[in-house]
């Protein structure tokens, strides 16, 4: 069993979740490294997928950015570039599960009203859209 965390889900409620997957990571971290992607769907370019679990769609090189990452980042705010605002940041090195163990989540980044915060999204049930999911990696 992984280490037990509480975050906040794409609601604004409070979840308790187990960490069944994680990629570490350094202690400091600069946007000046990472890229935001959207994936492949079955090896091709789409504007829109729908997945049962967004980790078939993911390549190995595109897991190396986590939850770790998201929190370094949130202790630098002032450096994330402008631009990233609009979008949620999807941190694919680390995968959460509910303590009931079904449900799986993805950690993320959003900016709102009082900055950025970081909450958790369900993998599971929705649409990935090209002009609003973006993930982050490092850059290539």
């Amino acid at each position: 069993m992984g280490r037990i965390i509480e975050i906040m889900t794409i609601g604004r409620d409070s979840a308790q979740l187990e960490v069944i997957s994680d990629i570490g990571g350094p202690e400091e971290i600069s946007p000046d490294s990472l890229e935001l992607f959207f994936p492949l769907f079955r090896g091709r370019n789409v504007d829109v997928f729908h997945a049962a679990d967004l980790r078939d769609h993911l390549r190995e090189g595109d897991r190396g950015v986590g939850l770790c990452h998201a929190e370094c980042l949130m202790k630098t705010q002032s450096k994330i570039p402008r631009e990233w605002e609009e979008k949620f940041l999807f941190f694919p090195g680390t995968i959460l599960r509910g303590v009931n163990g079904k449900n799986l989540y993805i950690p993320f980044m959003e900016y709102g009203r009082h900055g950025w915060s970081i909450r958790v999204y369900p993998i599971w049930r929705m649409d990935w859209r090209r002009h609003f999911h973006y993930f982050v990696r490092w850059k290539r």
